[in-house]
């Protein structure tokens, strides 16, 4: 396997690990919080509305977040990690301010990952193989989500109320997802427009 397809096939598998935690959260959220510490539904659909402006707002402020650090594997660490502790500390919240706060702060973080991973999807990609790419890491990422919800269900079936131990063992997929990072070649900000300029390159043929 070449060094393009061995990056490719690593951030796919972040991204499953990645996707897994977050179901793990996500699919049991309404639930845990609705009838367990009994929020109110009107809350919880704000909590989620802001959330996901939130998250969307940081995909355009995560590219400039690249330039100031000119690595874009250092911002998809940080990204990765500042996921994974937001989603444990769930277990430990309970009013909804401050659930607000973290489901936001993990919103944001997701947008953060978001400009690092495309970029290197893109840039170990050819000509003939950018859609095949994008819908190998598609496929990733849902894998990992039906993964995390079927692990959800599972241990909430055994342990109904399990819901903070759930959440602290996001950690374990978590960290699987930042332990496939630092094998990717040290691609910079600085490297991108060289690497982009040469895909141009190779499509036009020159």
């Amino acid at each position: 396997m070449d060094s393009q397809k061995r990056n490719t096939f690593i951030i796919c598998i972040s991204s499953f690990f990645i996707t897994c935690a977050t179901l793990m959260l996500a699919s049991t959220f309404t639930l845990y919080h609705e009838h367990v510490l009994h929020i109110p539904k009107v809350q919880l659909g704000s909590i989620q509305a802001y959330a996901t402006l939130a998250m969307y707002g940081t995909k355009f402020f995560s590219g400039i977040i690249v330039d100031i650090f000119k690595n874009y594997k250092v911002v998809l660490i940080i990204g990765s990690i500042l996921t994974m502790v937001t989603r444990v500390l769930f277990a430990f919240v309970t009013a909804p301010f401050s659930i607000f706060i973290l489901r936001s702060a993990e919103r944001l973080t997701k947008g953060l990952r978001a400009v690092p991973t495309d970029a290197f999807l893109t840039i170990n990609a050819d000509k003939t193989s950018v859609g095949h790419v994008i819908a190998k890491k598609q496929a990733y990422y849902t894998a990992g989500g039906i993964a995390g919800a079927c692990i959800a269900a599972i241990f909430l079936y055994v342990y109904p109320t399990g819901f903070t131990t759930l959440y602290i063992l996001t950690v374990i997929p978590g960290i699987l997802a930042i332990r496939a990072v630092p094998p990717f070649a040290p691609f910079t900000a600085s490297s991108i427009p060289l690497m982009i300029g040469r895909k141009l390159d190779e499509s036009m043929g020159t």
